[in-house]
């Protein structure tokens, strides 16, 4: 797999995380998985903050809120919604 980013003045910004093969939603959700995995568990044993600085869409806002607080910024919207309609939204 690869990043492709760019620097910008607080560090990096992430523009594509690219699997090691073409059609990469399998790696996605088995690192989201994990991720919902390790989160849910912990819920129960310790406090779990999400810090939420830019949009978090799909699978990245169900796992904001397997948390137990949230801290979110003015300019990063949590949107909870399938596919079809992000992708009316978006206008494709």
């Amino acid at each position: 797999g690869a990043v492709n980013a760019h620097k910008v003045r607080e560090g990096w910004a992430l523009d594509d995380i690219i699997g090691t093969e073409h059609g990469i939603g399998v790696e996605n959700l088995q690192g989201s998985g994990k991720i919902a995995g390790e989160t849910s568990q912990a819920y129960d044993d310790i406090f779990t903050l999400s810090y939420v600085t830019g949009r978090s869409v799909g699978i990245g806002a169900y796992l904001v809120r397997l948390g137990q607080r949230i801290i979110q910024m003015k300019q990063g919207p949590i949107i909870l919604t399938g596919f079809a309609a992000l992708n009316k939204l978006l206008g494709r």
